[in-house]
């Protein structure tokens, strides 16, 4: 006669999380280019949807309303550039007003204390920059 015995639930590998540290030495090696469409949010590689025109053209708007309200003040807008959040995020934003320096983040990217406003613009990807981006 054959026994049952209680079945153990399986334990399944977890994701293994990148710090923000080993994301940039995976770019600096080139394991990682610019055509790699991916950006690191709490340790996990995302893959960012491909810029459409009405994207492009809201990104664009945007960036031009914010320098003209921001004038001479000491803050830069940029597209699409990331922004270092230890201990495990380096999101690209859409737009993004942060503090003027003067090698303009040529050794680091701006990080939150840095960064006055942050803007995703969300044609198909509103509920994953609200579920996935915005924590």
């Amino acid at each position: 006669m054959q026994t049952l015995e209680a079945q153990r639930p399986i334990a399944l590998p977890r994701p293994y999380a990148l710090s923000i540290e080993k994301y940039h030495a995976m770019v600096a090696s080139g394991a990682l280019t610019e055509d790699d469409k991916v950006e690191l949010l709490d340790g996990q590689l995302n893959e960012k949807m491909p810029t459409n025109p009405p994207h492009a053209s809201s990104v664009y708007a945007t960036r031009r309303l914010l320098e003209r309200l921001i004038g001479d003040r000491e803050m830069a807008v940029y597209t699409e550039r990331p922004i270092s959040l230890p201990p495990r995020s380096v999101p690209e934003p859409d737009v993004s007003v942060v503090d003027m320096r003067p090698d303009n983040y040529v050794h680091a990217h701006p990080t939150a204390g840095q960064v006055h406003l942050l803007v995703e613009v969300a044609n198909e990807t509103l509920r994953t920059d609200r579920k996935v981006k915005l924590p």
